[in-house]
């Protein structure tokens, strides 16, 4: 069986999961310990990351609503606002999952903070995917 895609997020499951493993790690061989270790930092760092991308992405709705309360009488300009900022958008979705460590997550929280213009942004490695 392959995944191809997730319908819901992991992360939620993953603080469980660490409660789980620090409780595990009480009563198993000192060998076994190094590695439970390990898996509890690691699966940290996936909630951390998942708890990010979860607030980026409610970020970018909240910014959707924003948008479309702006009103634009002329149907043609709303058209063209709309195909650019659904670009904008898709490209923002694109990035918040491929956001890897603090300064890619940072960046994007200035851009839809409004502490960053989107050229900014661009500019950078975590912006514009073609």
């Amino acid at each position: 069986m392959k995944i191809t895609a997730f319908a819901e997020a992991i992360w939620p499951c993953i603080e469980t999961t660490m409660d789980y493993l620090v409780e595990l790690r009480k009563g198993v061989p000192a060998l076994v310990t190094p590695g439970l270790n390990f898996s509890i930092v690691l699966g940290s760092a996936c909630y951390v990351e998942g708890v990010l991308e979860a607030l980026l992405r409610e970020l970018l709705a909240f910014r959707r609503t924003e948008f479309n309360r702006i009103e634009i009488d002329d149907i043609d300009s709303r058209r063209a606002i709309n195909t650019y900022y659904g670009r904008l958008e898709d490209d923002l979705s694109r990035s918040v999952g491929r956001a890897v460590g603090a300064s890619a997550y940072g960046e994007m929280f200035s851009l839809l903070a409004g502490q960053r213009r989107y050229s900014e942004y661009a500019s950078t490695n975590v912006g514009i995917h073609r």
